[in-house]
């Protein structure tokens, strides 16, 4: 065969699929040798398919040993069947009610939120003493009971109470130590310090705050067992959580027939076991819980809004990527979410749309990671926090504060980039996790670190990098991206052509990029 003959390969995929046919032009130059390619230019690597009738020819060029993929992106907000998804044709050239409360709370009388601390068991401040906190053994089950708890330990922004029968002398399952209540509460005065500099305060908190529901500056922590039966039988799932129902008087939960108790404070609630077992997990729970604690105050007492799960849960998230390394929990380490959010993401990004909430929470750290690391850095995390919108309307007015031109949509539309580029070999201008991003706030620096996704694990298996499905029709979730090829599409030199159809559903965008 001549240097610029051609190669034709024709496959069928289970019977009904689309047969597939490859060419392979200038197939001399072809060097299937090992080495990392040489990087392509951005316009080179990355082609938008634009359609011309029912089908779009793309043209790639200079390849060198490159991999190609089809990045299919969502772009509603409605999930898209497989069969309205378009592909590759027969061308080819070349914790349930703490979250649904939490999200949804009932209305607020702000005159009653400024009496409350008057009626509220005001907390006493020797170290020693006892207070009654309203509790659930196994969490969401509606067996509420008032049982003492110790204050253990206090910092200067936080008491650490530990239930009776966890104290040292009691017959709980898991014994807090007196050393380990006072770690909790110094590290969490640098969490606290940390996280307000970045994103304000909870409610009643700040220099000139009243205190809040209980009267008292200080954020209420308790630790105890607890459980959550419908996901085990013998250990905690929750490390632990924010109950908005705290803000509330006893008389407007009553009102709203929840049969539930408040205990009219500003607290966070920890298990015991976490603390002993995993104390740097319990320690970026508290990151996240104080996050949604001030997206409360400043999303719904100041505006009135209800942020969405995916909005809330990724702010909480990236606050833990940004704070967690100010207090000795880096990149690498396990409780780090680059660590324990993104293996299960290179697993099954695809199942779960970023603007839908179906307790994946990697999905949702991963866009926010991805918006972090391109689009303005720690402190699009806090503009994020400070603007009067929520979800993606809130995404675009921070975006915006850093590019005039830069939206959820178009951010979106470029998220398939960050899924593909990773290490060295990237185009210039690309999008990308692997990206380190420093920014300033109020004179502390915080750290969006980067990460290669091709160099990581995926949870579960020994695969490393994203999971790329082959051309089976695949159906979308609401705002959502998936990549796929095959293995004609590996490690290609010269030029390629490939043709597509164009998807039944006009929401889809096709992209191919060569790696």
């Amino acid at each position: 065969m001549g240097a610029h003959g051609k190669r034709r390969l024709a496959f069928r995929r289970h019977g009904a699929a689309a047969s597939i046919v490859l060419i392979c032009f200038a197939l001399a130059a072809c060097d299937f040798g090992t080495g990392r390619p040489e990087p392509l230019t951005y316009d080179e690597a990355v082609k938008r398919v634009t359609f011309d009738g029912g089908f779009a020819t793309v043209d790639f060029s200079n390849l060198n040993r490159h991999d190609i993929y089809l990045v299919r992106i969502n772009s509603s907000g409605l999930p898209v069947p497989g069969g309205n998804a378009g592909g590759v044709t027969q061308f080819l050239s070349g914790y349930a009610a703490v979250q649904n409360f939490n999200a949804n709370p009932p209305p607020v009388d702000m005159e009653m939120r400024h009496n409350a601390g008057a009626a509220a068991d005001i907390v006493p401040r020797d170290i020693g003493g006892k207070k009654n906190f309203w509790v659930e053994k196994n969490i969401a089950d509606d067996s509420w009971e008032q049982r003492p708890a110790v204050l253990a330990a206090a910092g200067e922004h936080g008491n650490i109470w530990v239930m009776e029968e966890n104290m040292p002398a009691g017959a709980g399952e898991n014994i807090i130590s007196t050393a380990q209540a006072e770690e909790m509460a110094k590290k969490f005065d640098e969490i606290y310090r940390l996280t307000t500099n970045l994103l304000g305060h909870e409610y009643g908190g700040g220099p000139d705050g009243d205190g809040g529901m209980d009267g008292d500056k200080k954020i209420q922590i308790l630790i105890y067992d607890f459980y959550d039966p419908a996901y085990e039988a013998d250990g905690p799932r929750y490390a632990g959580f924010f109950y908005v129902k705290d803000f509330y008087t006893q008389a407007e939960l009553d009102s709203e027939r929840l049969g539930w108790k408040t205990n009219l404070a500003e607290m966070f609630y920890l298990n015991a076991r976490t603390v002993i077992d995993s104390p740097d997990f319990a320690y970026t729970t508290l990151i996240h819980e104080m996050q949604h604690m001030i997206n409360f105050n400043g999303k719904f007492i100041k505006h009135g809004l209800n942020s969405g799960d995916w909005y809330n849960e990724m702010l909480s998230m990236l606050a833990e990527d940004v704070i967690a390394p100010l207090i000795g929990i880096g990149r690498n380490h396990p409780s780090h979410p680059i660590s324990l959010r993104i293996p299960s993401f290179l697993n099954s990004y695809y199942r779960s749309g970023i603007t839908e909430w179906r307790n994946f929470y990697s999905t949702a750290y991963a866009f926010g990671a991805y918006l972090v690391r391109n689009y303005g850095g720690p402190e699009l995390l806090k503009r994020m926090l400070e603007n009067d919108e929520v979800d993606v309307e809130s995404v675009t007015t921070a975006l915006k504060e850093f590019s005039e031109d830069m939206d959820f949509e178009k951010a979106l539309d470029r998220y398939g980039e960050a899924l593909i580029f990773s290490g060295s070999s990237m185009p210039n201008d690309i999008v990308t996790f692997d990206r380190t991003v420093t920014g300033t706030v109020n004179g502390q620096r915080y750290t969006a670190y980067g990460f290669d996704i091709w160099k990581m694990r995926r949870y579960s298996t020994e695969e490393i990098g994203p999971l790329v499905p082959d051309f089976e029709p695949a159906s979308m979730r609401p705002h959502s991206v998936i990549i796929q090829s095959i293995a004609e599409w590996k490690n290609k030199t010269g030029n390629f052509s490939i043709t597509l159809e164009r998807p039944a559903d006009q929401n889809v965008i096709f992209y191919l990029m060569a790696r």
